[in-house]
């Protein structure tokens, strides 16, 4: 059903609880107190996500001066509800996780100066960690849709 559901909500905006917004301008004041960029992403969700919840969270964005990519708006030219879709666009199953993944990998390394950790000896357990995901998952792209 491509993104058409991002034009059913008649761009009205989503209200963010208050609870919400403490919980943000926390995340927020420890990234900034950290000399972290704090970058906002949704992924694919056509039973959850609208237009108006984007907007909300478009907004936000732009009042903190944030990054915000939401991949709701624009699918990747490749991304399929069928395949890449645990239940039927409510959660992402591993085939649609490792597109958002390396979409969103590719586009940040185009545009940031990002560090390549990968033979640094500080970051060996998450070489560690990398190697069991990879390993458990070997086999998860063969997998019928409906059990990833």
């Amino acid at each position: 059903f491509g993104n058409e559901y991002m034009q059913l909500s008649g761009g009205k905006h989503a209200m963010l609880s208050e609870e919400k917004l403490d919980q943000f301008q926390k995340i927020y004041d420890l990234c900034d107190r950290n000399g972290i960029r704090l970058v906002l992403l949704t992924v694919p969700s056509a039973n959850t996500w609208n237009k108006g919840k984007s907007d909300t969270v478009k907004q936000l964005a732009k009042k903190y001066d944030l990054t915000y990519y939401d991949y709701n708006r624009q699918l990747p030219a490749d991304f399929n509800w069928v395949t890449d879709s645990k239940d039927g666009g409510n959660h992402l199953n591993y085939s649609g996780a490792k597109k958002i993944s390396t979409w969103l990998g590719n586009y940040l390394g185009s545009q940031y100066q990002l560090e390549d950790h990968r033979k640094d000896s500080r970051y060996q357990r998450w070489q560690q960690d990398s190697a069991d995901y990879n390993r458990i998952v070997s086999g998860a792209d063969k997998q019928p849709a409906d059990e990833n």
